[in-house]
């Protein structure tokens, strides 16, 4: 087959002076992956990983709940295993992607624990009878049963090199271990450029099945309060927009095709943990602008509700999920498979 060239970043270039730092990482990064790897720990539920190879936000968590529900839609008690990364102190690893899982899904039985075989365990003991390892792509002592990738089609690929010279945690090379590739943010990006991340995928990993993810915008709901309005509700409104999470460019994006008439911007670090002050410089910052409306995701407001924020009616979040738009019956397929038992497998 004639060579696939790597489709070009749209927002992301990479810096190659720091190519020989990055040739010793991704050695680090190979080597570490080759030692876990030998005697992962084997627990008796099935595991599925949600993970990536990119730093940054790919939609993670979206993705993470909807294989929950699907779990609970075929009849098995879901836990989710994360790490608790950027927690508050004090908050037993109960960070952002925890809270937005708890307020959308307030059964799901959760566990934050580096160890993520001593997480798993205590999410069987509490009637977890299939475990959603989050961000486990990278997490190689823990035994799973299917490893969905997921590829950010906004910047797929991180420059192609290896941190710090791109975004890349691992080699372009360890994609090839997947069991299925998820391209998110499918609706961020052309037909074209979205051809040729799915044609480049295929000539590089043949055989490795692909599925089309889109994060669509359920509705807006008022921080501290109990109003929603449909997504449309605030089109061609003057607003002020800010976020702290993996991608705030795609949050951006998203908001420009909703028709919000953005008056002003603002990123903060990902997991960030905001204060009064941060929330009083916003309000000042969306005034200046002429702004109505202050418009974040839901992985701020779950950190921004505990605050006495002024004219708390002016504060709305972006409640956003996943759909699947093309290859659902395999993701289904392999979920399936895996629930199956041991003996039907063979």
């Amino acid at each position: 087959m004639k060579p696939v060239d790597l489709p070009a970043e749209e927002s992301f270039e990479g810096y190659p002076f720091l190519a020989p730092i990055a040739k010793l990482y991704g050695g680090v990064a190979g080597w570490r992956r080759r030692r876990l790897s030998k005697n992962p720990t084997r627990l008796p539920v099935p595991v599925i990983s949600v993970g990536n190879i990119t730093v940054g936000g790919t939609g993670k968590t979206p993705v993470v709940e909807f294989v929950a529900r699907m779990l609970h839609e075929n009849g098995w008690t879901p836990g989710v295993l994360s790490r608790g990364y950027r927690a508050q102190k004090g908050s037993e690893g109960r960070n952002d992607e925890y809270l937005v899982l708890e307020e959308n899904l307030p059964d799901l039985i959760q566990v934050p624990n580096p160890n993520r075989a001593q997480g798993g365990r205590a999410a069987i003991e509490k009637g977890a009878q299939a475990l959603v390892l989050d961000d486990g792509f990278q997490h190689f002592q823990l035994a799973r049963d299917l490893d969905l990738v997921l590829i950010d089609c906004v910047r797929p690929f991180g420059g192609g090199k290896v941190l710090p010279a791109g975004l890349l945690r691992e080699s372009l090379e360890t994609l090839g271990l997947a069991d299925l590739f998820l391209l998110t943010r499918c609706e961020g990006v052309s037909a074209r450029k979205l051809g040729l991340i799915k044609n480049y995928l295929r000539w590089r990993f043949p055989g490795i099945p692909q599925c089309d993810v889109h994060f669509e915008a359920r509705n807006w709901r008022q921080l501290n309060g109990d109003s929603e309005r449909p997504v449309d509700a605030f089109e061609g409104e003057k607003a002020f927009g800010f976020s702290g999470i993996g991608n705030p460019e795609a949050f951006r994006r998203d908001l420009v095709r909703l028709g919000i008439d953005l008056r002003g911007w603002k990123c903060f670090p990902d997991h960030h943990h905001y204060t009064l002050e941060d929330g009083e410089n916003i309000f000042k910052e969306a005034e200046r602008s002429g702004a109505q409306l202050i418009v974040f995701t839901q992985k701020d407001a779950v950190k921004l509700k505990s605050l006495q924020l002024p004219k708390p009616h002016q504060w709305w979040q972006l409640n956003v999920g996943a759909q699947i738009q093309r290859g659902q019956e395999i993701l289904h397929s392999k979920i399936q498979r895996v629930l199956q038992p041991q003996d039907e497998k063979s």
